[in-house]
């Protein structure tokens, strides 16, 4: 374990035909009568479907994809905590979880949202998708109102609906606070790489956040240096005051 990645790593190299190349295609079990019994078993679901979903899980989170090695006795997979996306994206796009999206679809919005309007040729482009999958995803995206067409044909641009639009514009620091205040609440400490995952920032930004929220007096910072975590304060400014205007 890393502070921004998870490495698996298996004994073994890829088998027969198998390899990082086609590994999304290509499926060989090395043992079939193994592999049927965790099937009747329910120990395994469909046969090759893991590499997919595997990858369909980190884009949905937004992360960058995994990452595939054979090495020359082993085969590893490592999952990186990074995204080409801003912490300020994923955040904005969570106001939106209430509604089921696909990965196609978050980035679309996400694009638009950056560049004021995203077209079908955009979309195929980023996503290496044909032209019916593009236009499903933006058609779709138009009947939730997240998205509202500009102009008809090839020249359509598609800029973002209301109900987009009215997600937050912005990751306010007050926002930022919030989320770092609420998982130490719920945790009961917060330490810098909890920030990190928190908010997608780097860490010399989560070490300002906390140090700022420490000075404000709402976290308590305890321990040195990597093992340094921060309590939240059981009387913050804000519930002082409130209780101050009670009496």
């Amino acid at each position: 374990m890393f502070d921004d990645a998870l490495e698996i790593e298996s004994p073994g190299t890829l088998p027969a035909y198998v390899t990082v190349e086609n590994l999304r295609d290509a499926q060989y079990s090395r043992n079939q009568r193994i592999m049927d019994v965790f099937e009747r078993l329910h120990l395994v679901e469909e046969a090759g479907t893991g590499i997919d979903r595997m990858i369909q899980e980190m884009e949905d989170a937004l992360l960058d994809p995994p990452q595939f090695e054979e090495k020359s006795a082993s085969f590893m997979v490592r999952l990186r905590g990074t995204s080409v996306f801003l912490a300020e994206d994923r955040l904005w796009i969570g106001d939106l979880a209430g509604i089921p999206l696909s990965s196609d679809a978050k980035l679309a919005l996400v694009y638009a949202r950056r560049n004021g309007a995203i077209t079908n040729e955009g979309l195929r482009k980023l996503r290496h998708i044909d032209r019916d999958t593009s236009r499903a995803v933006l058609q779709d995206l138009v009947a939730r109102d997240l998205l509202r067409a500009v102009g008809r044909g090839r020249g359509a641009r598609y800029v973002l609906g209301d109900t987009a639009a009215e997600a937050r514009a912005r990751v306010t620091l007050s926002h930022q606070f919030s989320t770092i205040l609420s998982h130490a609440e719920r945790a009961g400490s917060v330490a810098n790489a909890d920030v990190r995952g928190l908010l997608g920032v780097e860490r010399a930004e989560a070490r300002e956040l906390l140090q700022e929220l420490t000075r404000l007096g709402y976290l308590e910072a305890i321990g040195e240096r990597r093992g340094r975590r921060y309590l939240p304060n059981p009387q913050p400014p804000e519930r002082e005051r409130r209780a101050s205007k009670s009496n």
